[in-house]
């Protein structure tokens, strides 16, 4: 891996009044990730590719005084970017897993090469209106994205063998393997789609000062997002009696946020602060591309298997016609779906021990509401079954039946939003200010975040993004369990310490001694969860990436990691005000092995004798951070 990158910024300002001030600056970006697009342990650098990013911005505002008490500011930009995304492989992609456990995956990968293309311009104003003890604050912001998405999904096949000896025969015609490949449509833009967006927003806000030590901050906020409607209607006689429409996405009309907060001093060394606020999260592009791409028209993404599925590294030049084909899997936007509501508030106070030292306490609750995921409608209500575990015992299993509710579909993955997720945190924090050369920073957090598994990402079937689903689309409520990244205990050290103890020597002590300053970042952290996991389409939903065995959902945690990253520099000055900084940077200072990953299959499910097989190597560390790492540096200022 490498990275290049090239930056370019031009800035000006003017004054065209004694009253107004109009800023106006230009940035070009132009970024080369050498083979970003993947990574992994298990992956070839062929099934990867460079990641560029080309962005151009042009940005202006201009403020304004018309008197002592009304202020204005209005804000616009321009921008482009350009995101490609290459690809070092041809052949199709395949993905090798031994004993249920992925152990190498090559070729090109499923969603390269691609492009992103954005166009947006954007206006925004504020004006503030100071009268008495209140200070009015009022403003719009519109944002507008013309979008070229070109994603194509599987469009170079992807392979899955469930063995090295099943790779080296070239066919996945054994249990649980497939080949998927996307098609464009006849007659359509297939892989690319223009998902614009047009943002508006507007607000209103009251800073009140009800007394000299307590002030209230009381606010409204709209939000409307619109989408561009999918030009294609798939005309399935099914979907229509159920009313499912891919040339429909709603448009959430009712996005009104309250916010408010409280600031109460009751003495000279006591601050007690308070707030709540609604906000609503917006829906990606992406899920937008998705919805207007794969109805079944555009592309059709069809898995084979069996003697139906070609031999690697072959894939199919058009769709294949004459034999009986599998059947498209399709995505849809539900016809209730809304933006993510967030209800977030917050409790919190601050003490002054001394003139540069404070500590606090502060409590945080943020409710997810309406979140997003994808989910599979078509399916039957699943049935428990016992599943024996080899040397005893067996495991309940909600199993899915075979046929399809609409038969003329395989998948039918619905963009929702129905996840909901609660977030609890205590933290308390112990700070010193710069004084005396020294400055610190100790900071403890008690979390814990529960969901039900929102994902907004899982836009690609039959491959990586299915182990973002949920394990039982008839009930959520199975998956309820500590979130992905929740981080149960949290420590953060960091400081500054300037080393200048000899700025008033002279000579040899002077240039070897002063100028020293040590920088540092401890961090101590508990592990995030995992879940144990079950190979081979437990549940026989279709999906491979999404089985674990029942209530285990982030059951598991990894190790606790310890990390220290230090900085120490001397300045040396060369004439006037310039100077030469040495930089000397170690991350990972003591080298600690922190893990990242462990391996998450607890059982291999055999499908021809419908047996649980324990895996004895669950739990075994598969990852980890990097090692200690060291960086010297130079700077020049002046």
């Amino acid at each position: 891996r490498g990275q290049d990158q090239d930056v370019i910024l031009l800035k000006t300002d003017w004054h065209p009044t004694s009253s107004q001030h109009l800023s106006v600056r230009y940035n070009d970006q132009d970024f080369t990730g050498t083979n970003f697009e993947n990574g992994g342990a298990t992956n070839a650098e062929e099934h990867t590719g460079d990641s560029l990013v080309q962005t151009q911005t042009l940005n202006a505002s201009l403020s304004s005084i018309f008197s002592g008490s009304l202020f204005n500011e209005v804000r616009g930009q321009f921008a482009k970017d350009k995101e490609p995304g290459r690809a070092n492989s041809d052949t199709p992609e395949v993905t090798v897993r031994e004993s249920g456990r992925t152990i190498l995956t090559l070729g090109r990968n499923f969603f390269s090469p691609r492009e992103t293309t954005i166009k947006r311009w954007q206006i925004a104003d504020t004006v503030t209106w100071v009268t008495g003890q209140h200070t009015w604050k009022a403003g719009f912001d519109v944002n507008h994205d013309d979008i070229k998405n070109f994603f194509p999904g599987n469009f170079s096949g992807a392979y899955t063998f469930n063995s090295i000896a099943s790779f080296n025969r070239g066919t996945p015609n054994g249990p649980g393997e497939r080949y998927v490949q996307a098609f464009a449509g006849p007659g359509t833009t297939g892989p690319t789609t223009h998902p614009d967006i047009e943002e508006t927003s507007f607000f209103l806000q009251d800073e009140w000062d009800l007394r000299q030590n307590l002030h209230l901050t009381a606010g409204l906020r709209y939000d409307l997002q619109k989408f561009a409607q999918p030009d294609v209607r798939n005309p399935d006689a099914q979907l229509a009696a159920a009313g499912i429409d891919t040339s429909y996405l709603k448009t959430d009309k009712d996005n009104v946020a309250p916010r408010l907060g409280l600031s109460w001093q009751p003495n000279e060394k006591t601050v007690v602060r308070a707030g709540y606020g609604l906000f609503y999260g917006r829906t990606p592009s992406i899920m937008v591309g998705t919805a207007h791409s794969n109805n079944g028209i555009n592309v059709q993404t069809v898995t084979f298997t069996g003697n139906q599925a070609p031999t690697f590294p072959n894939l199919f030049p058009t769709l294949p016609t004459g034999a009986a084909l599998p059947k498209p899997t399709i995505f849809v936007f539900d016809r209730d779906y809304e933006n993510p509501e967030v209800h977030q508030a917050s409790l919190g106070a601050e003490y002054a021990l001394t003139d540069d030292i404070v500590v606090g306490a502060g409590y945080l609750y943020v409710r997810g509401k309406k979140l997003q995921r994808s989910t599979d409608i078509n399916l039957s209500a699943p049935v428990p079954t016992q599943i024996p575990v080899q040397g005893g015992g067996s495991v309940t299993v909600d199993q899915f039946p075979t046929a399809r509710p609409f038969t003329n579909f395989d998948r039918i993955i619905e963009f929702q939003s129905s996840a909901e997720s609660e977030y609890n945190g205590l933290t308390l924090e112990l700070r010193k200010r710069f004084r005396g050369k020294l400055q610190y920073n100790v900071a403890y957090t008690l979390g814990k975040v529960e969901d039900t598994a929102p994902d907004a990402t899982a836009v690609v079937p039959n491959g990586s993004d299915d182990a973002k689903f949920a394990s039982n689309p008839f009930d959520f409520d199975d998956d309820l369990a500590p979130g992905n990244n929740d981080q149960r205990h949290r420590l953060v050290v960091s400081g500054l310490w300037d080393l200048s103890y000899w700025r008033e020597a002279s000579g040899w002590k002077k240039g070897l001694l002063d100028g020293w300053s040590l920088s540092w970042i401890a961090t101590w952290q508990t592990g995030q969860p995992y879940s144990k996991t079950v190979t081979n389409d437990l549940n026989r939903d279709g999906n491979t990436r999404n089985d674990i065995v029942p209530g285990s959902r982030n059951s598991q945690r990894l190790p606790d990691s310890f990390n220290v990253d230090l900085r120490v520099s001397k300045r040396i000055p060369l004439f006037g005000p310039a100077g030469l900084e040495l930089i000397a940077e170690a991350f990972n200072l003591f080298d600690k092995d922190n893990i990242n990953a462990q391996r998450n299959v607890f059982y291999n499910y055999n499908t021809a004798s419908n047996l649980l097989i324990p895996q004895t190597n669950f739990g075994a560390d598969t990852g980890a951070f990097d090692n200690r790492i060291v960086q010297l540096a130079a700077k020049i200022t002046f």
